[in-house]
């Protein structure tokens, strides 16, 4: 395991980008250690090692932003244990990371039905936002879940808008996702949200403005009529 890390790390080092690594820092995506690859450049590195469960844990202890994106991609979502995502969910630090292992791990696993709201249980924003954008995919992505998950995930999302600006925007996503998945979840994202008009907070009023025009436009109805 060592020497197949160092062989990741001379592969990821290979690619340092200073410039980018700086904006990171400014955006708050913070590690001890950033190399600055974009997200297609960490997908090369993690196709020639896929699917490989004790190699994703090792990368997913080192405080590293490379090597976490790196563990969401090589893992194996077909065995990988609802616990192990719950946990990882528990010790995201970053909006980043919160959508890549939305999108990376937790819904190749197809237990998006499992895993939302136990992520929703844990206490983090981050993991709430994380929770969203797995919403959002899902709602978008996958013909076979029921509406029950949207219809009840909608009713709860109010809870989480004043958290922060970073969930909130999590939260809007994933309403205007399932708003746009059929007439009948348009209905209920539209009465949520105008529920939420009424609200006098910044955070209710941006999803608000992000969301109730989209669902209620012309093309949006057209096409889910």
């Amino acid at each position: 395991m060592k020497e197949l890390l160092s062989e990741i790390r001379r592969k990821v080092k290979a690619r340092d980008n200073g410039p980018a690594m700086d904006t990171m820092r400014k955006l708050g995506i913070n590690y001890k250690t950033i190399h600055g690859l974009s997200i297609e450049e960490i997908k090369k590195i993690a196709s020639l090692y896929q699917y490989n469960h004790e190699l994703a844990l090792e990368l997913w202890k080192w405080d590293h932003r490379e090597f976490k994106i790196l563990a969401t991609l090589i893992e194996d979502p077909k065995t990988v244990g609802i616990e192990q995502i719950i946990q990882w969910s528990s010790e995201i630090k970053n909006s980043e990371l919160a959508e890549q292992l939305a999108i990376n791990l937790s819904f190749n696993t197809g237990k998006a039905e499992q895993i939302v709201p136990l992520s929703f249980l844990i206490n983090d924003e981050f993991a709430q936002k994380s929770a969203c954008i797995l919403l959002a995919w899902t709602a978008q992505r996958s013909s076979n879940i029921p509406d029950s998950l949207f219809t009840q995930q909608l009713e709860k999302l109010p809870e989480y808008i004043n958290k922060s600006l970073q969930l909130s925007k999590g939260i809007s996503f994933a309403i205007r996702a399932i708003g746009k998945r059929n007439i009948f979840l348009n209905n209920r994202a539209i009465k949520l949200l105008k529920e939420l008009e009424k609200h006098e907070d910044y955070n209710s009023k941006l999803i608000v403005a992000d969301a109730l025009w989209e669902l209620e436009s012309d093309i949006i109805q057209k096409r889910l009529s």
